[in-house]
This record gives C-alpha cells, sequence and structure tokens, in this order.
C-alpha cells in the first residue's frame, strides 16, 4: 500500500473504547487489497499518510461519491412513494366527505345505506394507504436517510485524506455524549409520562389507532366532531369542556368520544 491506514489498537485509545463500547465494530482497511470501501463502513479514518494515494486506491475511494448518489436517488424514490400514499389518502378521504354532505339529499334508507358503505369503504382504503406510508416511515425511510448520511460522511472523509485531531474528536464525543444523556433523560421523561396515563385509557387509544387516524380531533364550537364531520350529543361537549376546565387545573380528566367514529375529543375552554 502506499499510505498508512490507522490502526486503532495504537493511539486514540479513548475514541476507541468508547466506540467499542457504544457498539461499534473497529478495523483496518487496506485499499490496496480490498476493492472498495465496505457498505457498513460508517467512517474511514486516513491518520498520518506518508505518501500519495495511487490511481487504483484514488478511482476506489471515488467510488463511494457513486455509492452516495445511488443513496440519494433511493432516498428521493422512497419519498416520492411515501408522498403519494398520503395524496392517495387524502384523496379518498375527500370523496367519503362529498358523500357525507350529499347524504342529507338522500331520500331513501335503501341508498343512505349504500352511501354509507361507499364511506365505509373509502376510508378503509384511506387508512390503508396510510397505514402503508407509515410503513414506509418506519421501516425503510429511516435507512435510506441514514444510508445517505453515511455516505456522505465517507465522501467528505475521503475527499480531505482526513488527518484525525485527537483533540477534535475527544471534542466530537464529549458533545454525542452530552447529546445522548440529554435523549436518554427526555426518553425517561416521556416513559414516566406514559405511565402515568390510565391503562384503559391508553388501551383504549392503541386499539382505535388501528382503525381512525388521527386517533385525537377537536371538537368544534358547533359541536361537531373535526374527525367524522357529525353533530355530537350535547353530554359530549360537556365532557369535552369539563376535560378542559380539568386540564388547566392539572386535575384527571375522563374520556371524552366521538358517538360515531369513536376519536377522542379535545377542545378549549
Amino acid at each position: 500500500t502506499t499510505y498508512a491506514s490507522y490502526d486503532p489498537a495504537f493511539g486514540m485509545s479513548d475514541m476507541a473504547r468508547e466506540l467499542r463500547r457504544d457498539g461499534y465494530r473497529l478495523g483496518t482497511l487496506d485499499l490496496a487489497a480490498t476493492p472498495a470501501v465496505p457498505d457498513d463502513c460508517a467512517v474511514l479514518v486516513v491518520a498520518g499518510a506518508r505518501e500519495p494515494f495511487s490511481r487504483v486506491e484514488t478511482a476506489r475511494l471515488a467510488g463511494v461519491n457513486a455509492s452516495l448518489e445511488i443513496a440519494k436517488n433511493q432516498l428521493a424514490a422512497m419519498q416520492k412513494r411515501i408522498a403519494d400514499e398520503r395524496a392517495e389518502a387524502a384523496e379518498l378521504r375527500e370523496k367519503a366527505q362529498q358523500l357525507r354532505i350529499g347524504q342529507a339529499t338522500i331520500g331513501s334508507n335503501r341508498e343512505l345505506q349504500q352511501s354509507y358503505v361507499q364511506v365505509d369503504g373509502l376510508e378503509h382504503d384511506a387508512d390503508s394507504a396510510d397505514a402503508r406510508a407509515d410503513a414506509l416511515e418506519a421501516d425503510e425511510l429511516a435507512v435510506l436517510e441514514k444510508r445517505v448520511l453515511d455516505a456522505q460522511t465517507r465522501v467528505d472523509d475521503e475527499k480531505g485524506g482526513v488527518d484525525c485531531n485527537v483533540d477534535d474528536l475527544d471534542q466530537r464525543l464529549a458533545d454525542v455524549k452530552e447529546r445522548l444523556a440529554a435523549l436518554r433523560a427526555e426518553r425517561t421523561e416521556k416513559a414516566n409520562a406514559v405511565k402515568a396515563i390510565d391503562p384503559g385509557f391508553l388501551l383504549y387509544y392503541e386499539r382505535l389507532s388501528t382503525k381512525r387516524w388521527p386517533v385525537v380531533v377537536s371538537l368544534n364550537t358547533d359541536g361537531v366532531c373535526e374527525g367524522c364531520h357529525m353533530k355530537q350529543p350535547p353530554f359530549v361537549a360537556q365532557l369535552v369542556q369539563h376535560n378542559a376546565a380539568a386540564a388547566a387545573k392539572g386535575q384527571k380528566q375522563q374520556r371524552a368520544a366521538c358517538t360515531m367514529c369513536g376519536r377522542l375529543l379535545y377542545g378549549d375552554l
């Protein structure tokens, strides 16, 4: 090889120890013997290079640019696919809303029942489209975003022929630890908040989330649910107002749900 790649067994031991503790696997790479930078390589460090890179090694390092473009194209395609699913869901819900509006002019019970069936079908298809988008965001989007970020990191590192500065890395490590501590504290706070929720209320929310989204909607000033747009009985509006007052005082609230779609309702004082 025409350069010396960094051996993690010697020097920068604090950084190596912390990386291993966080689950990273460290190793050496000889570009003269390896055809390309491995896809699972998050960072390539070239510390103390003694001689210029050869044309072969330069070409291999340049290959990460192509990997970056591929990752970006895959991410853009996934973002478009998710946007298409969301647009389909919105279009289906708009059709369902138009059918609801038209129900006021339907004269026969048979036609009204047929309209209800159509509305339910459209809502089901819209929920399915949103569910597909949610699944893509949860399972695919984050992976592709990380792939782009990792590829960009490799490109940036290799363009500069990185000569690691220990003090700079120590500062970065300290910043990461600080952010990690803040995230852990936030996660603990959220976990404690969830524990404080009535288990029955939480179970209701989780079950309803598989059928309706959003689960929580407002009750407007006319007493109409903003989820299904159906007028609610007076007692529902009274319960929503009671909960708003209780929330302002930090008191326990009761479950206020739409009598038609079951969505949880809230309102302002």
